[in-house]
Parts: C-alpha cells; structure tokens; sequence
C-alpha cells in the first residue's frame, strides 16, 4: 500500500514548491513561535524581590532606601521581610511620624525590585505572600493542560477531524483562553482559562510536523526534522531576546498570540494530508489535494482517474482504525511500549538537568538564551547523524553518552566548573536524543494512529517531567539526581536496542505495514545512509492470521495466500 502511494507522490512532486512552502510558511514559523511560548512564560511567572508599600509622608527627606530600611523589617538572614512592616503613626498635621516596633501585614501593597522585569503576573495582580504560590501554580496547571491535550487532541486528529482542521482550530482556540488571562486577577478563573488555553499548545506544534512528515519524500524526513527542532531552539533564544526589551509580560503574552491569531489562514492554503484521507477512504478528496501539490510543484496537471487507478492498489481499508485496537499487533505493541520507555527516561533526565542548572542568577534573560544556545548544536548534531549514520545507532550513541557522563559527574559533585561543563554535555546527549526519539516515532506508527502516538509520547514527555523537580531536591543529595537520571537512561538503552533502523523506510500506511516494518533488516546489523540498499524492505503481508481476531476481511485475504510468513519482531 505504502509503495504505491510513496509513487503516487513522487509522480505528484514529495521533495517540490509545495513541500517547500509548507516548511517554510507553516512547519518552521509555527515551531520558531512553540519555542518562543514554551519560554516567555517562564518570564510571566516570575516573582521578584518585594516587600511592603509604606506610604512615604510628605514632608521626610529620606530616599526611597532609606525609608524602606526604616519600616521594613529584616530576616533572621539578613533579608528584607516580604510581607510584614513596622506600623507608622503621624500626627494629625502630618508634620511628624512614629516608626512602631510593632509589626502588621501588608496594608498599602507591595514594592518590588524592577531591576529585571518591569511587571510579571505577581506585580500586576499582586500576588504576593500568601498568594505567592499562584505564580507556581500557572507552571503546573499549563503542564498539566499540555498534557491533557496532547493525549486527547491528537486522538481527535487521527480518528475524525484531520490534520488540516486540527491546525486551525487549535491556533484560533489557543487565543481565544489565552487573552483572557491577560486581565484576569482572581486566581481560580485565572488558573482555569490557562488550563484550557495549554490544552491547544502542544498539538497546535505537533500537526503541522505531522503534515510535513507525511507529504514530503522519504530522503527529506530527517531535515524536517533537524530544522523542526533547530527553530524551536531559534524561538526560545528569541524569548529571551524580546523579554529583554519588552520585561512585560502582557506584552509576551500578546506577542505569542500574533501568529496563532493569523493560523485561521492556513484553511485557505494548507490541504489536507493525503496518506490521512486516504487510511480514512476519502479517495475523491486524497485525488484531489494531489492534483492541487502536481500543479504547485510545476509536474502538470494529472487526471484525476489516473490517480484512483493508482491509489485503488492502496485502498485496503485497515479494520483497527482505533489506538485500542494496536493490542492485536504483537511487534508494533512490544516497539510502542519500548518507545514508551524511552521516552520516560529521555524526558525525565532532560528535566533534571534543565531544571537544575543556574548558570547566571543575576541575569534570567542571559541565563536561559545560554541554556538555548547548547541546544543548537545538539539538534544540529543529531541531524547530520540521523541522516548518514541511521536513526537507531544515532539514538544508542546519543544516551549512551549522557549515562557515561551521569556517571562521570558523579566524581565532580564539588567541582563546580567540570560539573557544568559534563552537565553541559549531557544535555547535549539528552537534545539529540530527544530530537531522534520524535523522528522514530513519526517513522514507526501507522497513519491512523501517528498523531495520536506521538502526542502519547508528548504526554508521557510531560507527565515524567513533572517528576524532575523531585529529584533535584537537596535533602536527597547532590549526587542522587545524577544516579537516577543513570538508571533511567540505562532502562532506555535497553529499550532501544529492540527498534529496528528506519532510515529510507517508506511511512508505514496502516496497521499491517508498521507490523511488518524492518522485516529484513537485523536488529545486529548497522544500517546507515551507505549501505540500507542491501536491507530488503518487505512490503508483503507476513503476519499470520491469529493477529487479526478481529478482521475477517484480512483472515479472508490471508486465506488466498498461503505463502505467507510470519514476521520477526
């Protein structure tokens, strides 16, 4: 099914115009602007150096510092309180005051230090001592949203709307919550409309990925996804460069919604995916977006009965259309769940170490367009690798080395410029991982199920970070998050060794294909750019009929072959 498809699209045009002007105009300006969001809230959440507002009296001499000195108390550290102040009595002419060594509350609001940040949430809405956490609590419910919506969303893609309908919605929507938090203090509504707007985030990034993914020719999936990722990085460098001019977060904030505010637009010019409409028998429509790419692409314009005699070869309609129904798949099942585990210890150590390097305190702006910056050459890396050396043994290498160097910090806890440098590369492992591990996972699934699948991945990405924080608590020890974040990598490890290579795969189109995927090529074997010529890539049915309890009508086709082998996992 997939090679007459994969010749459909290279008689249409899968490396032309269109696919050019879809990465340029959608894939790439949406993942620069993901990372631009992913880290301007970063910026909104945070809360500056603050203590109490004491109305200073009319008639005093005393600088703004020497006043505050005089009506704020101090810590046992040393520290000004955030949230107590000595009580001031004047007089009823107001020519002379009283400092009390009595303290009260926070009556006339808060001062903060705007050295930084010239407002976040916390100085507009005042979100101060006891209502401190809510700025924290922005950070877990958009996690949490982010999670949410990249399991349920996805599954709305695969199984009913498309990609195409997904994109527009999900930009249109994300802004329609998002703008009300700009205005609205009471944390509860607060709270819940960035709940609602994080559920539309990480589908709005990941479809037009998906899109590109399964329009473009075999040869060009792994630049997609290197510049996939390297525009991401380019938008967090970006956030840290715009926060920097603009400290206000309103501003941020309106500034993301610029291009989803735009996304409507794609209707007009984004087609849908044609491997989607046709893994959902919508042949007439499939025939008609590959007209539309032939005549971007300047290949002509073919008729429309040329190409449902071509795609009739690929019309075998796949039963288990359901992300439920993968449990009838033994390979495809046990590749799912090793990718699973990878993800979780990929994921789980890059939380680690980003949530637990400070480079520069005094400077967050400076400090996170560093930490963005060793990303670049990580997805830089990982491209060029993927491409030549083969997905898997990229991948192996990749967190390999971020278990060797997890192990080596372990010996330079109190070396505190080698520990940043071997943490330094252990991020690098953990990017390039990261980028590989979406790449096999875009590879590996079925059209039914591909958005879907990736968005698990997303949510396991998500749900596994949230434990992170944990294990860089420092009762534990310094030590301890780097002897966890071995253990998981290792259990990574494993996991992977058990995926076949895709590189020069054709997109498997439904259940069957992703089963049989890698048949031919040896889990021993080191595939890579020069030679997975002389690995078979086997296009026959070869599962037998006790993986389809629930198909007749492929026990019925397996019936007229009896040739057929059963697949090697």
């Amino acid at each position: 099914m997939t090679e007459h498809l994969d010749k459909v699209l290279d008689t249409v045009g899968a490396d032309g115009r269109f696919q050019k002007l879809l990465i340029l105009l959608v894939l790439q300006p949406v993942s620069f602007f993901s990372g631009f969001i992913n880290h301007q809230l970063l910026f909104e959440v945070v809360v500056p150096e603050h203590w109490c507002h004491v109305p200073t009296p009319a008639n005093t001499s005393l600088t703004p510092a020497q006043w505050r000195n005089i009506t704020i108390p101090r810590t046992d550290d040393g520290q000004y309180s955030r949230c107590l102040m000595y009580d001031v009595i004047e007089t009823q002419d107001g020519n002379t005051f009283t400092i009390t060594n009595t303290t009260s509350p926070c009556r006339f609001g808060w001062d903060y230090d705007s050295t930084q940040f010239q407002a976040t949430v916390a100085t507009s809405f005042g979100w101060f001592c006891e209502r401190a956490a809510y700025s924290q609590h922005i950070m877990a419910v958009t996690m949490a949203g982010n999670a949410a919506g990249s399991l349920l969303l996805p599954l709305l893609s695969d199984k009913y709307l498309g990609r195409r309908v997904m994109l527009v919605v999900t930009s249109g929507v994300y802004v329609v919550f998002l703008v009300p938090t700009l205005f609205l203090s009471h944390p509860a509504a607060h709270l819940i409309f960035r709940f609602l707007a994080a559920i539309f985030y990480p589908t709005y990034t990941a479809i037009p990925f998906i899109l590109v993914m399964e329009t473009v020719k075999c040869e060009w999936r792994t630049m997609v996804n290197g510049g996939f990722c390297v525009a991401f990085a380019l938008g967090i460098c970006a956030a840290s460069l715009v926060a920097y001019v603009i400290p206000h977060w309103q501003a941020l904030a309106l500034i993301s919604c610029l291009p989803h505010s735009l996304g409507p637009l794609y209707w007009w010019f984004v087609p849908e995916s044609p491997r989607w409409l046709l893994s959902k028998g919508r042949l007439p429509e499939c025939c008609r977006v590959l007209q539309r790419i032939s005549v971007i692409n300047g290949r002509g314009e073919v008729t429309r009965q040329e190409l449902e005699e071509k795609l009739l070869l690929s019309t075998r309609q796949d039963k288990a259309s359901q992300l439920h129904q993968v449990f009838h798949y033994p390979v495809l099942r046990r590749r799912i769940l090793r990718l699973f585990l990878v993800g979780v210890g990929v994921h789980l150590s890059y939380g680690v170490v980003t949530m637990g390097i400070n480079i520069m305190p005094s400077n967050y702006f400076l400090s996170l367009a560093i930490l963005a910056l060793v990303q670049l050459p990580g997805d830089t890396f990982s491209w060029v690798l993927a491409e030549f050396l083969g997905r898997r043994f990229t991948l192996i290498t990749a967190i390999l080395l971020a278990a060797v160097f997890c192990f080596v910090a372990t010996f330079y806890l109190h070396h505190e410029l080698l520990l940043v440098v071997v943490t330094g590369v252990v991020k690098l492992a953990l990017v390039m991982s990261l980028q590989i591990l979406y790449l096999v996972v875009s590879e590996l699934l079925p059209t039914p199920i591909r958005s879907s699948g990736f968005g698990i991945i997303c949510t396991i990405g998500f749900t596994s970070m949230i434990i992170s924080p944990f294990l860089i608590n420092p009762d534990l020890g310094v030590g301890f998050r780097y002897w966890a974040m071995l253990g998981c990598l290792l259990v990574s490890l494993v996991a992977v060794l058990a995926i076949p290579e895709t590189v020069a795969l054709p997109l498997p189109q439904d259940f069957l294909e992703a089963e049989q995927l890698g048949c031919g090529r040896p889990l021993t074997a080191w595939i890579h750019h020069w030679n997975h010529h002389k690995y078979s890539i086997n296009t026959q049915p070869t599962v037998t009929p006790s993986s389809w309890p629930h198909d007749p009508e492929k026990q019925a086709a397996q019936s007229l072959n009896p040739s057929s082998t059963v697949a090697v996992a």
